[in-house]
This record gives C-alpha cells, sequence and structure tokens, in this order.
C-alpha cells in the first residue's frame, strides 16, 4: 500500500520512501522529474540570503557541495554527518537517492 503522504505525488518507478522505509513507485517522464523537483525541495534550498544563493540543506548553512566533495575525497557519510551537526541523515539519504534518480533517468534516456 502506498503511503498516504505520498500517494499524490508517485507513479511509475521504485524509490525508498524516507520516512517510513517502504518502496513507493514513482514516474519516469515530465510528472517524474516535476515530482523530483518538489522532493528535492523537501531536502534542499536556495536563498539569496543564506551564502548567496549557493544551495544548501534546508535549514541549515551547509552547502550541499559539502557532502560531495566529502564523498570525493573517500570519507564515508558518518564523517560528514559528525562534521556538519545541523544536516540529518534523511537530508543526506534523500539527496543522494534523488540524484541516483536523476542520473538513473538519464542514462534511460542517452541509452
Amino acid at each position: 500500500m502506498l503511503p498516504q503522504h505520498l500517494k499524490k505525488e508517485l507513479k511509475g518507478r521504485y524509490l525508498g520512501c524516507l520516512n517510513c522505509r517502504k518502496n513507493v513507485i514513482i514516474s519516469v517522464d515530465f510528472e517524474h522529474q516535476k515530482m523530483s523537483s518538489n522532493l528535492l525541495n523537501q531536502f534542499i534550498e536556495s536563498d539569496a540570503e543564506k551564502l548567496s544563493g549557493t544551495p544548501v540543506f534546508r535549514g541549515t548553512r551547509v552547502p550541499v557541495k559539502n557532502l560531495f566533495d566529502y564523498l570525493e575525497a573517500g570519507d564515508n557519510l558518518e564523517e560528514f554527518l559528525d562534521d556538519f551537526p545541523t544536516v540529518t541523515r534523511t537530508q543526506v539519504v534523500g539527496v543522494l537517492e534523488l540524484y541516483k534518480i536523476k542520473i538513473l533517468q538519464e542514462y534511460e534516456v542517452a541509452a
């Protein structure tokens, strides 16, 4: 059964729900891009008043780029979360999941 908090947004492709840990379905078309954008806005914000509009984890001043810098350097999620305690694991996993879907979708279109 589809979680109530996701019923309106999802259809077509699997994604793990971060709130209830159930698998749900999302679409791979235009509707998917709209849904991904809406979900991404739950985890990321960009405001000219915060770091000149640099995308940050919602409710923090931690740039999303820092996460990718840590991963590129070989650091794990625990190290990132320890160094940036205002960022939650849910935010990090949410951002990674949505970027994974975006990359896989673009690969499917290109193939």
